[in-house]
C-alpha cells in the first residue's frame, strides 16, 4: 500500500493540544480487520440530477421547477452541515494529506487516491508527497478499540476536548465515527498576535478572538479550519458496501463538518449510504455532492450567510 510518510507532529505555531499531523508508526502496528469492500471498485455512477427544463415549457413552469430545487437544496444544506453558534462553517484551508489504514494494500491505495481526487476537485489543497497524514480513514472490525489504543498512546489526537465528548465518541456504537479538530484563523490574514488565536474543537460555543478584533453582523473576523480529521469505519457493519462507496463517503464527511445523524430525506447524496431504509444505496459521490463540496470551498467562509451562498451555488450547478 502506497502511503504518505507520517511522523510525530511537532510543527511550530500549532495551537495547544491538537497535532497538525499524526505519527503512524503506532497505527501501522495495530491489528486491523478489513471490511467487506470489493477489491475491484466499479466505475463511478452519478445520482440523477434535478430535471432540466425543456425549452418548450412556459417561463413560469421553469421558474417553479428551479424554486423547488432551491428549497430542496436549502433544506439539505441546513440539515447536513454542522455550525456551532456564532462561528463560520469549517473546511480545510491548509494542505490535506489523506491516509487509509486497515484495508488490503490495493484497496487502501484506492481510498487514499480517491479521497485526494475528490478534495482536489472541490478546491481544497493537497500536500505534496511525502507528507504527514492529517485526514486518516481507519477501517476496522473494532474501531473503538483502535481509537482507544491510539488515544492511550497519544492523548493529543482529540485535542483539548472534554473527556465526556471523547467517551461519547468511543462508547457510542455506529458504522462511522468522525472526529473533527478545528483551529480558529484570522479571516483577514492578520498575524496571530493581532488577529485570532487558540484552538476550537467541534461543538465549542465560540472562537477565541483577540480583543482587538470584532465581528460584524454579516462578516466573521475569525474562520474555522480543520487541523485534522479522523474517520473510523466499523467494517463489521458495512455488508454490501464496496470500496468505491466507502471512499466517497469518507471524502464527503472528511472534507465538510457533517451532521452524521441528519435527515437528508430523498436528497441524492452519498450521505444516505448507511441509512436504515430499504431503498437502493447510492453508488458513490453524486453530482449533488460534487456541487455541495465545490460550493463549500468556493464561497466566502467569513460571511455568516455562507449557507445561503452554498445553496445558490449548488442550484446553479444542478439546475442551470
Amino acid at each position: 500500500m502506497t502511503e504518505p510518510a507520517a511522523t510525530t507532529p511537532g510543527a511550530p505555531g500549532m495551537p495547544r493540544g491538537v497535532p497538525a499531523v499524526w505519527g503512524l508508526a503506532f497505527l501501522a502496528g495495530l491489528s486491523f480487520v478489513a471490511g467487506n469492500a470489493k477489491s475491484d471498485p466499479p466505475l463511478h455512477e452519478q445520482i440523477d440530477q434535478a430535471p432540466s427544463a425543456e425549452p418548450t415549457l412556459p417561463e413560469m413552469t421553469i421558474r417553479a421547477q428551479r424554486e423547488a430545487v432551491e428549497r430542496r437544496v436549502g433544506a439539505f444544506v441546513a440539515s447536513s452541515l454542522r455550525e456551532p453558534s456564532g462561528v463560520s462553517l469549517a473546511r480545510w484551508n491548509g494542505p490535506i494529506c489523506p491516509l487509509a489504514v486497515g484495508l488490503p494494500p490495493k484497496e487502501g491505495e484506492f481510498v487514499h487516491a480517491r479521497v485526494a481526487e475528490i478534495a482536489a476537485a472541490a478546491g481544497a489543497r493537497l500536500a505534496p508527497p511525502p507528507c504527514r497524514a492529517n485526514l486518516v480513514v481507519i477501517v476496522s472490525a473494532e474501531p473503538a478499540a483502535v481509537l482507544k489504543a491510539w488515544y492511550a498512546r497519544d492523548r493529543r489526537i482529540f485535542g483539548d476536548a472534554a473527556q465526556k465528548r471523547i467517551d461519547e465518541l468511543l462508547g457510542t456504537p455506529r458504522t462511522v465515527r468522525v472526529w473533527y479538530n478545528a483551529n480558529s484563523e484570522s479571516a483577514s490574514a492578520l498575524p496571530s498576535a493581532t488577529g485570532v488565536r487558540g484552538l476550537v474543537m467541534t461543538g465549542s460555543p465560540r472562537l477565541a478572538v483577540d480583543g482587538t478584533a470584532e465581528d460584524s453582523r454579516m462578516v466573521f473576523n475569525a474562520v474555522r479550519a480543520f487541523a485534522s480529521v479522523i474517520v473510523a469505519v466499523d467494517s463489521s457493519r458495512t455488508k454490501g458496501i464496496n470500496v468505491n462507496q466507502l471512499a466517497d463517503y469518507a471524502a464527503m464527511v472528511g472534507l465538510a463538518e457533517i451532521q452524521l445523524d441528519a435527515d437528508v430525506g430523498a436528497s441524492p447524496t452519498v450521505l444516505r449510504l448507511f441509512s436504515t431504509s430499504d431503498e437502493a444505496k447510492p453508488t458513490g459521490l453524486s453530482a449533488w455532492d460534487t456541487a455541495f463540496l465545490k460550493a463549500l470551498y468556493h464561497t466566502s467562509q467569513k460571511t455568516n450567510v455562507q449557507r445561503s451562498a452554498i445553496t445558490q451555488s449548488m442550484v446553479r450547478d444542478i439546475a442551470p
